[in-house]
């Protein structure tokens, strides 16, 4: 367990980093805004043990209010990190293109601004996006006809539920509805 929690902080302290180094490369922020920045992604960093922490201290309130933030931060901060590598990956192939070939491609690459800007607006839509389609809940149904079952038993239903995620955030009271539907 602790090699997890070790694997995982390195990992997602390290996509902090890449997002902080990807920030500063396009703002260049002053002083008091860069440290204000630092702090605010070292608390994001931190939330998952700060949430735990309060659940566990009994202020479900305060970790619930933590929980929105740091688990929205993280999906975003993921969804950042994937369109983000994917345009470093182009920068790099063209780079590559432009000193292999000796061609000018310098009018294809993009400022520093842009391959922030770019990747975090494209994270944000789809966490909205996200948001409002996990409370669209989408019932499948699927017929399996199988010879293994005599006909005698009759019908079968099997409810199946998936990616719910309780904890803070999704509670007993999303669970009764999940469950009604």
């Amino acid at each position: 367990m602790v090699l997890f929690i070790a694997i995982y902080f390195l990992i997602y302290g390290a996509i902090h980093f890449y997002f902080y180094q990807k920030l500063r490369a396009s703002f260049s922020p002053e002083w008091k805004l860069n440290l204000l920045i630092i702090l605010l992604l070292l608390l994001m960093f931190l939330a998952p043990l700060l949430i735990h922490g309060l659940e566990k201290a009994g202020l479900a309130f305060f970790g619930r209010l933590l929980a929105y933030i740091g688990y929205t931060w993280l999906g975003i901060i993921f969804l950042f990190l994937s369109v983000s590598l994917l345009l470093d990956l182009y920068y790099l192939v063209l780079q590559l293109t432009n000193h292999i070939a000796k061609a000018d491609l310098s009018n294809l690459f993009l400022s520093p601004l842009n391959r922030f800007c770019i990747p975090f607006g494209l994270a944000l839509l789809i966490s909205v996006y996200g948001f409002f389609e996990a409370r669209n809940l989408r019932i499948e149904r699927i017929a399996i006809e199988s010879p293994k079952i005599p006909p005698e038993v009759g019908e079968i239903r099997i409810a199946q539920i998936s990616d719910v995620h309780l904890g803070l955030v999704v509670g007993e009271r999303r669970l009764n509805q999940i469950i009604n539907i």
